[in-house]
């Protein structure tokens, strides 16, 4: 179809971006305003976000790092992982020797981002 433009799939961060160039292509009069638009979990203040995130994460015993990660990449969403770990201690586990990844953060992003593969 002449002039259809379509822009399907990816993850959120990186489409922002993407979406700003086709919205600027296809409507170069208006000016997307996406990268002001807050993502989903954005805190107000982000300092006080983790001290509440690294006092939980303290109480349930996670390994150093995971309250920072989790704050730093979910944002007020981080307290729907820790609520996961809370009823299940086990999900609190490393998933990944490398980085602060907890179990209950797999789950998280398959039911929350259609997260298929790593």
């Amino acid at each position: 179809m002449p002039g259809l433009v379509s822009l399907v799939g990816g993850k959120i961060t990186p489409y922002r971006a993407v979406c700003e160039e086709v919205v600027n292509f296809v409507a170069p009069k208006t000016r997307s305003d996406t990268a002001y638009a807050p993502l989903p979990g954005a805190p107000e203040d982000l300092g006080n976000l983790l001290r509440e995130i690294g006092a939980r994460a303290g109480v349930l015993r996670l390994p150093p790092g995971v309250a920072r990660a989790l704050g730093t990449t979910y944002g007020t969403r981080a307290h729907a992982i820790l609520d996961v770990i809370v009823r299940s201690p086990s999900m609190g586990r490393i998933a990944c020797p490398h980085a602060p990844m907890v179990e209950a953060e797999i789950d998280f992003v398959i039911e929350t981002e259609m997260a298929r593969t790593a």
